[in-house]
């Protein structure tokens, strides 16, 4: 888990702001996991053996290792990229409504979607 201090953060790769067109998508597993904000569309994901939805305004942690199958709406998000010392075992996804993201909401100087 992320947040529970149990898995630190090794090595920051990067952050970035992605933007792509509604599709269907069958990810290998990575290396590097992942904290993405999604600022607009939605995503339908199976990782695991569970099934998350994911909308504007969530934010998805993918742990490194895991391949996923994934739709997408069209899509906007801020994601950041990096290791950790251990490989977690389930994605996470944190809402609005969860007291954890909600900082995190509050700090990114959104003033516009490039999602259409």
């Amino acid at each position: 888990m992320i947040y529970d201090g149990t898995n630190l953060i090794t090595q920051l790769i990067n952050a970035e702001q992605l933007c792509w067109q509604p599709g269907s998508f069958d990810v290998k597993p990575r290396k590097v996991c992942a904290l993405a904000f999604r600022i607009c569309g939605s995503a339908d994901m199976r990782c695991a053996g569970s099934h998350y939805d994911i909308d504007a305004g969530d934010i998805l942690y993918m742990p490194q290792g895991l391949g996923y199958q994934v739709d997408y709406t069209a899509t906007e998000m801020i994601a950041f990229h990096f290791v950790t010392e251990k490989n977690d075992g389930q994605p996470e996804v944190y809402t609005l409504q969860n007291r954890q993201s909600e900082q995190f909401f509050r700090r990114l100087p959104l003033n516009h979607s490039r999602c259409q």
